[in-house]
């Protein structure tokens, strides 16, 4: 179109310059056009885009959340506990936040001033083409920069000049269109980044706080935990020394008892032999007293042969019929007196009967306990024949007593009718006859007094057997019971050394569990260290969002929460771990000294049942004393009994 100038320029200059200008107007409508178009194509984009972006940031969130939600319902199956740090940060992300909040407010302002650069931009864009519409205008309206007498050259130059600042103005306005879309592009994208990056910052607030509450809350009652096991040791220590001395006391009380009781057996063997001893002198006492019975016996019979020898003299008195009427008259009297003597002797003989049968009976009781008993069978046979031997003689006795009140009838009967001229011979006859009944009477009397005293011997030597035999079974008995009392006493000392070494182990847990909470602590102050560590990548992360211009910067952080996150959730992991270790030692702990109360229980139950067997054992040696008293009285009485019996037999 501007190939072709007109031959005559002259001629028609204004049809010329307003052609130029309508041109050069609907060339700048169409590049207005292809400007609104190119802007709603750019608009386009950019809405695309950061929807786009949006998406992928709420995935990353949706995941980041997802991993928090599984690491929330870990934390609520296991206890949730982190070090005390974690204020810290949260303190130190909410002033994050807060200037974060600064700076986005701040960038809202410089946002806001962009837009009027931009709008002002505009403005000035617009403003060329209304120039170059007035400019026509103001040319025709003032003809002054050329006349009819410029040249087509010049006309030329001056379209050349205006469509050269007209294609710089649109290169212009172009230009700044593209930056000014680049540059809201770079705010959307930013406030995108930073609202995402704000939500993700609140989530991890919130997510902390309330971790950081929990783990106050659990680090609170871990601490008074600690403090209560603390003291239950301290307590445990102190009860276990006090029961240690007082089992160590019970086992010296109970050796002392120990040794008394070994002494009351040896007193009480000594006893035993003393009663053995005593046993044997009895034994002597009775074979002693046999054969003065045997003596006895053979006195009888020497009596009876004189009886038997008077009663010839009497039957030759009889048939010789040599007796005076003097000597009747004191045979008479004689008679009179022997026949008072034989009522005497009868009555005599009738109590000692019916003594001797009572006697007998008591004495058959006595043999048949006796019989049980086989170190005493022998005595008692003999006794039981000497018995039936003295009952035998004692009717004899009788027998012969009737014999001689019967001949003493027929000689009254006799000597009246006739006269008998040795009266002297008689006389003496009947005098040594007098004194042989009378020392028969004393024989009877004897005889009487030892069955009485061997009745009593044996009713000793049946107490001193019994006693024997009550005294050997409770010697057996306390020497089983002494035997338990040592085993008893070993078992103790076997529980005071197992007690002793659990206190060790016990001690060396306390030991272990002071070192592991001192490790703990330590790895406490770690993790404040490294949450103060922790605190300069926050300040990092600050930065990064201040200068953060696209999205790798953002899934970077992302990828960093998400990291110190997992790092945050493997260390309560740790931190539960090793606390569920604590409790499952303290529940053994627990245990142990459950058990510990259970054996203690049963060692007093123990040491009740020894104290109720010692006191049994000193009731029974109380009543083996009383026992030992009572024996000393009958074998003092007997010997005493025996002592009595040997003076007549001496004076005999």
């Amino acid at each position: 179109m501007w190939g072709d100038p007109e031959p005559d320029p002259g001629g028609q200059p204004s049809t010329s310059i307003s052609r130029e200008l309508t041109d050069l107007k609907s060339q700048n409508e169409q590049q207005q056009v292809l400007i609104a178009q190119l802007k709603e194509m750019l608009r386009k984009e950019q809405s695309n885009v950061p929807q786009e972006k949006v998406e992928e940031y709420i995935q990353t969130l949706s995941k980041v959340t997802a991993k928090k939600s599984q690491s929330r319902k870990d934390e609520l199956g296991t206890d949730k506990t982190i070090s005390v740090d974690s204020n810290k940060k949260i303190n130190l992300l909410k002033q994050q936040l807060e200037e974060n909040k600064a700076k986005l407010a701040e960038r809202g302002k410089s946002q806001k001033g962009i837009a009027e650069l931009v709008s002002q931009l505009q403005a000035q864009l617009m403003e060329p083409p209304q120039q170059t519409s007035t400019i026509p205008i103001s040319v025709l309206d003032k003809p002054v920069g050329y006349s009819k007498n410029t040249s087509q050259e010049e006309l030329y130059n001056i379209l050349l000049k205006r469509e050269g600042r007209i294609s710089e103005l649109v290169n212009k306005t172009q230009k700044q269109e593209a930056t000014i879309m680049d540059l809201q592009e770079n705010l959307k994208e930013k406030d995108q980044v930073i609202e995402a990056r704000t939500k993700a910052i609140t989530l991890m607030t919130d997510s902390l706080s309330k971790k950081g509450k929990d783990t106050l809350d659990a680090l609170d009652d871990t601490k008074e935990q600690m403090r209560n096991m603390q003291e239950d040791f301290v307590k445990l220590e102190e009860k276990m020394k006090l029961r240690q001395k007082a089992l160590l006391n019970d086992l010296k009380s109970k050796n002392l008892e120990i040794t008394e009781l070994q002494e009351h057996m040896q007193q009480f063997e000594n006893e035993n032999k003393s009663l053995s001893e005593t046993m044997n002198d009895l034994r002597k006492s009775l074979d002693t007293a046999l054969s003065d019975c045997k003596g006895y016996a053979e006195k009888n019979a020497e009596l009876e042969k004189s009886l038997q020898e008077v009663t010839e003299e009497l039957n030759r008195l009889k048939n010789t019929g040599s007796y005076t009427v003097t000597a009747s008259e004191k045979a008479d009297k004689e008679i009179a007196k022997l026949k008072k003597q034989l009522e005497e002797s009868n009555k005599n003989m009738i109590k000692i009967k019916a003594q001797s049968k009572s006697k007998i009976k008591e004495l058959t009781k006595n043999i048949e306990t006796f019989k049980k008993v086989s170190d005493t069978n022998a005595l008692i046979v003999q006794l039981q024949a000497e018995n039936r031997k003295l009952s035998e003689k004692i009717a004899e006795l009788e027998e012969e007593k009737g014999n001689l009140q019967l001949k003493m009838v027929e000689s009254t009967s006799s000597m009246k009718d006739s006269e008998c001229p040795d009266c002297k011979c008689i006389q003496e006859k009947l005098d040594s006859q007098n004194d042989e009944l009378s020392e028969k009477d004393k024989v009877i009397l004897l005889l009487e007094n030892d069955i009485l005293s061997l009745k009593e011997q044996l009713t000793s030597l049946t107490h001193l057997k019994s006693s024997q035999v009550t005294s050997e079974m409770k010697s057996v008995q306390i020497e089983e019971q002494l035997d338990l009392l040592e085993s008893e006493n070993v078992k103790l000392k076997e529980n005071i050394e197992i007690l002793n070494r659990e206190k060790e182990e016990l001690n060396q847990r306390i030991e272990e569990l002071v070192s592991e909470k001192q490790d703990i602590n330590s790895k406490l102050e770690s993790y404040i260290q490294e949450a103060e560590a922790e605190a300069t990548p926050t300040l990092e992360m600050q930065e990064s969002t201040e200068g953060l211009e696209t999205t790798q910067d953002l899934n970077e952080s992302v990828i960093q929460l998400s990291e110190e996150s997992t790092e945050l959730l493997e260390r309560i992991e740790l931190f539960n771990s090793e606390r569920k270790e604590v409790m499952g030692k303290m529940e053994q702990l627990k245990e142990e000294n459950n058990i510990l109360s259970m054996k203690i229980s049963e060692v007093e139950n123990n040491r009740d049942i020894l104290a109720e067997t010692y006191e049994q054992l000193q009731n029974e040696k109380e009543k083996l004393q009383q026992d030992n008293e009572k024996l000393k009285k009958q074998v003092e009485i007997l010997e005493s009994a025996s002592g009595n019996q040997r003076l007549p037999k001496a004076a005999g």
